[in-house]
């Protein structure tokens, strides 16, 4: 969201590109920040909605660091078009929810559930068309932790398989997996060993340390 904002935490916390250059806590910060009662309202209700799956299936470390990096990359796509603006800035969680819409699109694509991923495609679609509709709506936001959440996915969510040993009778009755992510997913289908999310975060503590040393 991108719009005139008022409290005791915005002037810190906030996302404005300028002031990122030296303070890139902003990046993240500012997905914790929202305009009013029912800015905030509208996202807890879209993360509400989203299905329990994304965590229970995919694990909770994906389904979080999903969330952040699309936080942060959403703001990054926001700086690149607010470029020459020294006075916009931006607020609220909408680019990690865009992150997990992009998640659960490459998901639904590797289970080759193809009416629910292109159902999902279309509602993002929307989301589009009615940023172009509502200027406080920033739409590079949304691209950016969409396009986030595919490369998420398409990264370190898992790849889906035939399994014969679903098809026996009754094998239904001993599935691991959560009930939705079964519905999602498919009888007969189970995921393989995906890349695990942690080597992001090795990678994102290596470059923090060294961005540090340099600026020593």
């Amino acid at each position: 969201l991108n719009q005139s904002v008022k409290g005791p935490l915005s002037a810190d916390f906030l996302f404005s590109p300028i002031l990122a250059e030296r303070q890139p806590h902003r990046y993240l910060t500012s997905g914790f920040l929202h305009s009013g009662v029912p800015h905030l309202l509208i996202n807890m209700i879209s993360l509400q909605r989203s299905p329990d799956w994304l965590e229970t299936g995919l694990g909770w470390p994906l389904f979080l660091t999903t969330f952040l990096v699309g936080i942060a990359t959403g703001n990054y796509f926001f700086a690149q078009n607010a470029i020459g603006d020294p006075t916009s800035f931006c607020l609220g969680a909408s680019g990690g929810i865009a992150a997990l819409h992009g998640l659960m699109f490459v998901a639904m694509s590797k289970m080759n559930n193809k009416s629910s991923a292109s159902r999902l495609f279309n509602s993002i679609a929307s989301l589009f068309v009615w940023g172009l509709v509502v200027p406080t709506i920033s739409n590079s936001c949304h691209m950016g932790g969409f396009i986030s959440g595919i490369v998420m996915g398409l990264l370190f969510s898992p790849g889906y398989t035939k399994s014969y040993s679903m098809k026996r009778k009754n094998s239904i009755s001993f599935d691991s997996f959560p009930s939705d992510y079964r519905r999602v997913m498919g009888f007969g289908r189970q995921p393989k060993a995906a890349n695990p999310v942690w080597i992001l975060w090795i990678g994102a503590l290596l470059m923090a340390l060294r961005d540090r040393q340099l600026l020593m």
